[in-house]
C-alpha cells in the first residue's frame, strides 16, 4: 500500500493542540504503526527547542510575508536561514518510508499560492497528500478566536469579523478534491473526542495511543481583564515585542461568551457565514444558537482579580497604580463612570495621594452634573 502524508491544517480552536500533544507523546507507538510524527528543531539565538506544532516551520517557509509572522517577530532573527534549515528537514521527513503526519493550525492562514506551493512540494515525495481541515461553527469559532487573540496580547475587535470562508476558498482552490473537511461538532461526538476522530481518519486505532487533552477555554473574567491590559500594553507594537506587556495567569470561572451587545456587532457576518457553511458543507457545520454572557464592568473584573493585583490594599504596587490611572484616563471621554471606578480603587490604596484625590473629585463633580 502506498504511503500517505496527512496534512492536518487545523483550523484554530478545533483541538489542534490536543492532537499535536497526543502525537508528540506517542511518537514511538506511531512509529511502530508505520507513522512518523516529526519534531522540528530550532537552535536560534532567541529560540532553542523542538516544536511538535508544525505551524511555525511550514507557515514561515511558504508564506509570502514571513517577516510579519508573529512567531518570527518574537523568536527568529535570521528568518531566511531558519526557513532553509526547516525545509531541508521537512524534505528529509517526507522521504522516509512511512506515513507522515504534519499538523499546524497556522498553515491554514496561507494564501492560495502558499497552499499550492506546499501541496506541490509535498507531492514530490511520491506520497499521496491528504489535507484535513476541521471546521468549527462561525459563532463558536469567533468566541474561541477572541480568546486566543487576547491570550496572544491582542485586543478584541467586535466590529471586525474575519470569516473562515476566505481560508476555505483558498484551501479548496489549492487542494481541490484531495481536501477532507470535518465538522468540529461531529468530531467531538467521537468516543475519544476530536483527537480520536482525526486518528481514526488516518487509520490509527485511538485505543492504541495515550490521548492528550489540553487548551481548555478561558473564563469570561480572565479574558476581559487581559483584554483591558492589552489595550494599554499590547504584546507587539510596530512589529516589535513590547517588554511592558503583562500576561496574567488564568483563573476558573464561567466560560467566555460575547455579551448581547457585542453579538449585535458581528451577528450579520456570522449569520452570513452560517448560510455559506450550510450550503457548502452542511448543517452540522453551523451554529444551532448564539449564547451570550452578562456584561461586566472593569470594576467587577478588578474585584474578581483582587488576589492577582492586590487591589484595594495599602501595598498596591506602583505598576498597578499606573495601570489603573492610565486605564481611567483612557476612559474619561467614553465612560466617565468606569473611569471614576478605577480611580477610586487607587484612592482606597493611596488615600493621601494628592493627584488621585484631585482626579477622583474631578470625576465625581462631572458625574454629578450629568
Amino acid at each position: 500500500m502506498s504511503k500517505k502524508i496527512y496534512l492536518h491544517l487545523g483550523f484554530h480552536k478545533t483541538a489542534s493542540t490536543s492532537f499535536q500533544h497526543t502525537c508528540a507523546k506517542n511518537t514511538e507507538r506511531l512509529n511502530e504503526l508505520g507513522f512518523l510524527y516529526p519534531g522540528f528543531k530550532y537552535d536560534a539565538e532567541r529560540f532553542n527547542r523542538t516544536l511538535f506544532n508544525h505551524s511555525h516551520p511550514i507557515f514561515s517557509a511558504f508564506t509570502d510575508k514571513p517577516a510579519k509572522y508573529r512567531f518570527n517577530i518574537r523568536n527568529i532573527k535570521n528568518i531566511t536561514k531558519t526557513n532553509k534549515t526547516q525545509i531541508e528537514f521537512l524534505d528529509k521527513v517526507i522521504s522516509e518510508d512511512k506515513n507522515i503526519i504534519l499538523s499546524g493550525e497556522d498553515i491554514s492562514l496561507l494564501k492560495a499560492k502558499g497552499h499550492q506551493d506546499l501541496f506541490e512540494h509535498l507531492k514530490r515525495s511520491g506520497k499521496e497528500v491528504v489535507p484535513i481541515v476541521v471546521v468549527r461553527s462561525p459563532y463558536s469559532y469567533f468566541t474561541s478566536a477572541c480568546q486566543q487573540g487576547v491570550r496572544g496580547g491582542n485586543v478584541m475587535n467586535f466590529a471586525r469579523y474575519n470569516p473562515q470562508k476566505a481560508k476555505i476558498e483558498a484551501i479548496r482552490e489549492a487542494y481541490g478534491d484531495a481536501v477532507k473537511f470535518v465538522s468540529f461538532s461531529e468530531a467531538c461526538s467521537h468516543k475519544d473526542g476530536p483527537v480520536g476522530h482525526l486518528l481514526t481518519m488516518m487509520g490509527i486505532d485511538p485505543n492504541t495511543l495515550n490521548i492528550q487533552n489540553s487548551n481548555a477555554g478561558d473564563s469570561n473574567t480572565f479574558i476581559r481583564l487581559q483584554n483591558s491590559l492589552n489595550k494599554i500594553e499590547p504584546s507587539i507594537i510596530d512589529g516589535k515585542v513590547n517588554p511592558k506587556h503583562k500576561k496574567l495567569s488564568p483563573i476558573q470561572g464561567s466560560k467566555f461568551l460575547l455579551t448581547a451587545k457585542e453579538l449585535e456587532e458581528v451577528k450579520a457576518p456570522i449569520d452570513k457565514e452560517n448560510e455559506y457553511f450550510k450550503e457548502l458543507l452542511g448543517a452540522s457545520y453551523c451554529d444551532a444558537s448564539y449564547k451570550t454572557s452578562q456584561e461586566l464592568s472593569l470594576g467587577d473584573l478588578f474585584e474578581n482579580y483582587e488576589e492577582v493585583f492586590k487591589l484595594k490594599k495599602p501595598n498596591l504596587s506602583g505598576k498597578a497604580v499606573k495601570l489603573l490611572l492610565r486605564s481611567a484616563e483612557s476612559l474619561e471621554e467614553t465612560d466617565l463612570a468606569l473611569a471614576h471606578e478605577l480611580a477610586s480603587i487607587v484612592l482606597e490604596a493611596r488615600p493621601n495621594g494628592k493627584v488621585i484625590q484631585k482626579k477622583v473629585k474631578n470625576y465625581q463633580t462631572k458625574l454629578n452634573k450629568k
